[in-house]
This record gives structure tokens, C-alpha cells and sequence, in this order.
């Protein structure tokens, strides 16, 4: 009895010691990351690093891919086995986001060729303290000045780093710093100038914008001929890098079976849901082909688009307040701007300011009519009910605001699961709003999408299509605008491998998961997601059984 018991007390120990060192090197990861990523930091308003950038001299860089690979052995010496059962979901996703962290500064390496990246983290890095006021003027504008003052040292080693500089990614970089440029330009309107530091920042504008005019020139020094193809297939995209980028495991074989299969059958259960909308005002078509099948589908699409145009983004928060405010615990402000053209609201990729334990979200929007926009974009009160559902509830924001003590996914949230997650909330706003079938059409149009993006993602940077394969893909099977396949396009060249296969994997593996849970348990569409959300924004795979 003795024997066994110091057995079980050692057992115990050690687990115990296990479980202490896991949550202490959390702890010790989250400060550093925050640290060392300023903008990340001022995206959760941490408030700590508001006044600097990440900073990208060579020994700056060996310094985080150092300290990075330190995480990584440290984390590699606890054994997850000895973790109890939710630290072992904890420690996948830690791992998961440090791997791909590893992956990318080591293989990927962006600050080699693709300069975008580093103007994209300047242009949030102002936009975040200048369009949002969760800071003091005095605050905002200490932190803006400090920022300012680092732009043109990182410009400078940005032009040092580069090796390869393709003419897309030249195009890419231009418009990126015309759009700082026009930040800069209206910073004035931001600020206070009877704050002691207004002038300072002025200058620092001035300063800034002239780096930035010279930064071009020399940009367009460096460009060559090739493509970033040319750069791309130097990486050796398999299942092992796909899902290191995706965040779960992922057969790109698999994936590329499983989703040609389902945008057929996708297709056919839209045109089934279409069909009778069709025939309120048509006759039965003469069918051909399953080209017949695509014009009903796209000319219900259509249809709906052009009967439900909104004329004021005020619709937004009238839909908010109509279908959402009472189930959310976070205030949501919708501020309207005549002066702001942000539209970034209407992209399911744009980014998002979540403050970190601080309940109350702004969103920042033009107060137009919607003759503006140069016709460039069609929204409509159907769009605008599932695009809250996707951003704000069930979505995005309930999802990260729900999971606030689970530490890990709360600060690096699975990425593919928070993508299925969003689209997955369409579905339980239609359930449980009993929306209308013009809902229901929309969001299948939705699911079909993101499985085009899916394949076109495995097309183009595993099977190297052509824009012009892929844009003849997307003319026949997705029903988007001219628009959106052209931005679709734009980013599959601009992002990650596996960016744009995330919402159609998340959403599969969330509907095999439901598939699962409502065999044993009532067919509640929210309390199956919330199910999902127990440990945080992990891995689906956690949820899956083992195969």
C-alpha cells in the first residue's frame, strides 16, 4: 500500500509540475509576443506598445527568430500527455501558432520579397490609434508620434532586406503607400492641436511622406521581371506546410476531392432552394445543359440583390439592434463619418479591432447614401443580416468575447476554426431568426464561395494556374461580381497559402462535429456552437474522433 502510494504521489508530482510549466511558459509567450508585435498589441488595445512598430534590422529579426525558436524547445520538453485535459488543448494551440510563426519567418520569409507585408503593419499601426477612441487624445497622439518616428528607420532597412521584388508585388506596395499617404494626409482631423506635441506629429507627417516618396523610387529600382510565381514554387507545398499554415491537419488531396464534391452538390441544393423564388416570375426553363442550372441559380441571386438594396449603412445597426443586441453581452458603437471611406466592414477578411477585457467594440462607418461608391458595390438588407451574423453574433466577436478565459486561444485563436465558426453563425442566425428563404439562398451562395476559393487556392499555388484559368473557374461555378473575383484574385496572389481554404474547412469539419453531437443531444444550433467553444477557439480536430 505504502509503494503504491509514493507511486501516485510521484505520478502526481510530476503531472503537477507539468501542469505549472505550461501555464507559466503561456504567460511568459503571450507578454513576449505582445512585446515584440506593437500592432498586434494596439489591435486588443493592451495599451503597453502603442508608441513603437516591430522593428526589422537584422538583429532585431535573428533576435525574434532566436527567441522564437527558445519558445519552441521550451514548449517541446513539456509533455502533453502529463497535461491535464484542458492544458492539453491549451498546448496544441500554442504549438500550432508558434510552428506557423517558426514557418514563416524561417521558409516563408516575406521580409525577403513581399515588402507589402511591412507597409500593411505601418498602415495599421496608424489606423488603429487614429480611427478608433479607445485611447486619450493625449494617449493617442504620444503613442502616433512615437510611431511616426520609427517609420522612416524601418523604411530604410525594408530596402536592405530585399532580395527579390516582383511587378505585382511593386503594384502591391504603391497602393499600400498611397494609402498611408492619404492616412497622413487627413491625420489632422484626428488630433487635437491644442495638445503640446500637435506640431511634432506634423512634422513627422511631413518627414514620413517624404520617406515614403523616395521609399517608391527606390522600390522601382529594385523590381525585376519574374513573377512571385517564380519566388513561390522555391516552397515545398505538401500536406505538412498546408497545415502548418491552415492551423489543422489537412491531406491537400483530400481537400481537393472533398471540396469538388461538395460545390456539385452545393450547387444543385441551391438550385433547389432557388427554383421556386425563379418561377414566381418565370416560366419553367427549357433545360439543356447544366449551364440552365447555373442561369436560374445567378439570376435568383440577382433577383434578391436588386430587391432588397439598402440606401443608408445606418441598416447595419438597425439590424444589429433588430437581431442581435439582446443576445450579446458586448456594446457594440456604430460610429457614422462623413468623412471616412472605410468600407472594410463589408470584408469578412478585414481586420478587427477586439479590445482585450474591455467590452465594448466601435466600428467606424461612411454616413452615405448609397448612390456614392461609384457603383462598386451592391448591399442589401440580406447581405447586411448575415454579415452581422458573421462578424458580431453568433460570430466572430461572441466567439472571441466567450472564450475570455481560455488564455491561450483567447489571444491566438485558431484561425481556421474562427473562419468556420463565422460562416457556421449564418447558419444558426437563419435557425433561429426563422429567416426567409432569400436568407437561405444567400448563405448557400456563401458556403459555395468559399469552396471556390478553396480550389482556387490549391489551383493556383499547388497546381500553378493561371489568372485566366482561375477566373474561367470562378466565371462558371461561383457566382461572384466582376468585382469580387478581381479582389478574390488579388488576395489568392497576395496571402498565405491556405488563407483562402480556411472558411470551407473550418465549416466542413464544423458540420461533421454537428453531424456527431446531434446524435446524442438536442438539435439546438446554439448550444452546439457554444458546445464548440468550451476549451476556447482550438483545433476541430480535438473535437474529431481519432481516425
Amino acid at each position: 500500500m505504502k509503494i503504491f502510494f509514493f507511486i501516485f504521489f510521484i505520478f502526481f508530482s510530476c503531472n503537477s509540475k507539468s501542469n505549472v510549466s505550461f501555464e507559466s511558459l503561456s504567460e511568459a509567450f503571450i507578454v513576449w509576443y505582445y512585446r515584440n508585435n506593437p500592432v498586434k498589441s494596439t489591435q486588443r488595445n493592451l495599451d503597453q506598445y502603442d508608441d513603437s512598430y516591430k522593428l526589422n534590422d537584422y538583429k532585431s529579426n535573428d533576435k525574434y527568430l532566436s527567441d522564437l525558436n527558445r519558445f519552441y524547445f521550451e514548449l517541446s520538453q513539456i509533455n502533453p500527455e502529463k497535461l491535464i485535459a484542458y492544458n492539453k488543448f491549451q498546448y496544441d494551440q500554442l504549438y500550432r501558432f508558434i510552428v506557423k510563426e517558426l514557418y514563416l519567418y524561417e521558409n516563408i520569409r516575406y521580409r525577403d520579397w513581399r515588402p507589402s507585408f511591412k507597409l500593411r503593419e505601418i498602415r495599421n499601426g496608424i489606423e488603429f490609434l487614429v480611427d478608433y477612441n479607445y485611447k486619450s487624445m493625449e494617449g493617442k497622439m504620444s503613442s502616433l508620434e512615437g510611431r511616426l518616428e520609427l517609420i522612416n528607420k524601418i523604411l530604410d532597412y525594408s530596402i536592405i532586406n530585399l532580395s527579390y521584388l516582383s511587378d505585382d508585388e511593386y503594384a502591391r506596395c504603391i497602393n499600400v503607400i498611397d494609402d498611408i499617404l492619404i492616412v497622413l494626409k487627413n491625420i489632422d482631423i484626428s488630433i487635437d492641436y491644442r495638445i503640446e506635441n500637435y506640431e511634432n506629429i506634423i512634422d513627422n507627417v511631413f518627414n514620413v511622406s517624404q520617406r515614403f516618396d523616395l521609399y517608391k523610387n527606390e522600390l522601382r529600382d529594385i523590381k525585376n521581371e519574374f513573377s512571385d510565381i517564380d519566388y513561390i514554387e522555391k516552397f515545398n507545398i505538401n500536406d505538412e506546410s498546408y497545415s502548418i499554415m491552415a492551423q489543422t491537419n489537412v491531406s491537400i488531396d483530400d481537400l481537393y476531392v472533398g471540396a469538388s464534391n461538395n460545390l456539385r452538390i452545393n450547387q444543385i441544393d441551391l438550385f433547389n432552394l432557388s427554383l421556386p423564388f425563379f418561377l414566381i416570375d418565370n416560366d419553367e426553363p427549357v433545360w439543356v445543359d447544366y449551364d440552365d442550372t447555373l442561369n436560374v441559380i445567378n439570376s435568383v441571386i440577382d433577383s434578391i440583390k436588386n430587391k432588397n438594396k439598402i440606401k443608408k449603412l445606418s441598416y447595419i445597426e438597425n439590424s444589429y439592434n433588430e437581431n442581435i443586441d439582446r443576445h450579446l453581452d458586448v456594446d457594440i458603437n456604430f460610429l457614422f463619418f462623413t468623412t471616412t471611406t472605410d468600407f472594410s466592414y463589408f470584408d469578412e477578411d478585414a481586420y478587427m479591432v477586439v479590445p482585450f477585457n474591455k467590452y465594448k467594440i466601435e466600428y467606424n462607418l461612411p454616413k452615405l447614401d448609397l448612390k456614392f461608391a461609384l457603383k462598386a458595390h451592391d448591399y442589401n438588407y440580406i447581405q447586411i443580416d448575415l454579415l452581422n451574423a458573421f462578424n458580431l453574433y453568433p460570430g466572430k466577436i461572441h466567439a472571441i468575447y466567450k472564450t475570455y478565459n481560455h488564455v491561450i486561444p483567447y489571444n491566438f485563436p485558431n484561425e481556421t476554426t474562427i473562419k468556420g465558426l463565422q460562416r457556421y453563425s449564418e447558419k444558426v442566425f437563419i435557425q433561429k431568426n426563422n429567416s426567409s428563404i432569400a436568407h437561405s439562398i444567400i448563405h448557400r451562395k456563401n458556403i459555395i464561395q468559399d469552396i471556390c476559393k478553396c480550389l482556387a487556392d490549391i489551383y493556383f499555388n499547388v497546381d500553378g494556374f493561371t489568372s485566366g484559368d482561375i477566373m474561367d473557374f470562378f466565371d462558371y461555378n461561383c457566382f461572384f461580381s466582376d468585382i469580387e473575383q478581381n479582389n478574390i484574385l488579388e488576395r489568392l496572389k497576395d496571402s498565405h497559402f491556405s488563407d483562402l481554404s480556411k472558411n470551407y474547412i473550418g465549416f466542413s469539419k464544423i458540420l461533421e462535429l454537428e453531424e456527431l453531437y446531434f446524435q446524442s443531444n438536442n438539435q439546438d444550433y446554439m448550444d452546439f456552437y457554444n458546445w464548440l467553444l468550451q476549451y476556447g477557439i482550438i483545433d476541430l480536430d480535438n473535437f474529431l474522433p481519432a481516425s
